[in-house]
């Protein structure tokens, strides 16, 4: 008695878990499709597309159904491929529906059932309403659909390509010659376009390589380029030394204004005014040294500089290189050459005024 009752025990221990683990599997993984309630929807397409059993159906964007079985329309490929889905009962169907397989390119392809379509041919598949009746047995001829960017992408790429091959395409002729005994008749011209700004660019790019092809222009372009690097550099020299002049006779200047400032103590005390007056001319002639060389020097500069000039204003003269002859003018060269001539000469004059300062010194009057 006691062993009938332990295996009674046992029998129903192992039932209830067997239906416990069945409750959780239906809890978790829902019904089979084909216990589920719903009506079936048959649509055609030419290919699956990628649709596979258990792919959600869509209408206007929301899941209402699922794909159950995929095959060939009546066994024959050539007809297309037979899908048949089981819709939500009570969902409502239009009768204009046009099921669609949509790929956007990411992730898996669904059927979406595209409102809009054309009525069915069948008046017994709709109901007073305009919905299709779920015992319908016919089937819906569907249609692959690109979707969302790609379908975008692809329509810009295809006008693109049209307007190149419009802009790309071989020029019309511009005359046309009649058949028959009628004269030669005049095609109008093409219209300007791509071609046309192409060809003016490479005549274009012909005129400046023809330019600058040149051996000869492109050693005076070198040449005018090396003047002007130099003149530049000199000129640079030139401004810095007459910079620190100017600042060097600014500090002399504020020294001396602070001098005379002071005269009314100079006076009082004689003694330290002398002193003040040695060590200022002392300082003086230092910088008045420093100066008299820093003129010489940029003299020299400037004669060199003047020199080159010379020869680049000379070449330009007889009419040397593109340069030459863009710029032969007689009276900018005479202007040019006197101008040059009085800086030489003003040149010369400070050269022989800063050697009058070295060898005598910087005269200095003070007022009383």
């Amino acid at each position: 008695m006691r062993e009938h009752t332990r295996n009674l025990t046992v029998g129903l221990t192992v039932l209830v878990a067997i239906g416990m683990l069945g409750g959780m599997i239906l809890f978790f993984a829902g019904l089979p499709e084909v216990f589920r309630p719903g009506w079936k929807l048959r649509m055609r397409f030419p290919v699956s597309g990628g649709v596979a059993e258990g792919d959600w159906v869509h209408l206007s964007g929301i899941p209402v159904g699922k794909v159950t079985e995929i095959a060939f329309l009546d066994g024959d490929a050539r007809k297309g491929v037979l899908v048949v889905a089981r819709l939500d009962r009570g969902t409502k169907i239009p009768g204009t529906v046009r099921p669609e397989i949509v790929s956007s390119g990411f992730g898996r392809p669904h059927i979406g059932l595209a409102t809009g379509g054309r009525k069915q041919i069948d008046p017994n598949s709709v109901d007073g309403a305009g919905f299709l009746r779920e015992q319908w047995e016919g089937v819906l001829p569907g249609r692959l659909a690109v979707g969302g960017a790609l379908s975008e992408a692809a329509e810009g790429l295809t006008k693109l390509a049209e307007t190149l091959n419009d802009l790309l395409a071989p020029e019309a002729p511009a005359t046309a010659a009649a058949t028959g005994p009628a004269a030669t008749q005049t095609a109008s011209p093409a219209p300007a376009g791509l071609r046309a700004t192409l060809a003016k660019l490479d005549r274009a790019l012909g005129g400046m390589a023809a330019i600058f092809g040149s051996e000869k222009n492109q050693k005076n372009l070198e040449q005018t380029l090396t003047n002007v690097a130099a003149l530049t550099e000199d000129g640079v020299g030139t401004m810095a030394a007459i910079k620190s002049f100017a600042e060097e006779a600014s500090a002399v200047a504020d020294e001396a204004r602070r001098t005379l400032a002071g005269a009314g103590d100079v006076m009082v005390d004689a003694s330290k005014a002398a002193t003040q007056f040695a060590t200022l001319a002392e300082h003086a002639d230092e910088r008045v040294d420093e100066i008299s060389q820093k003129l010489i020097e940029d003299a020299e500069g400037l004669s060199k500089l003047l020199s080159s000039l010379n020869r680049v204003v000379t070449k330009v003269e007889a009419g040397q290189g593109t340069a030459g002859q863009l710029l032969n003018d007689p009276e900018l060269y005479r202007n040019l050459l006197e101008a040059s001539q009085k800086l030489t000469a003003l040149l010369k004059e400070l050269r022989d005024l800063a050697e009058h300062w070295k060898k005598h010194g910087l005269p200095l009057k003070l007022v009383k």
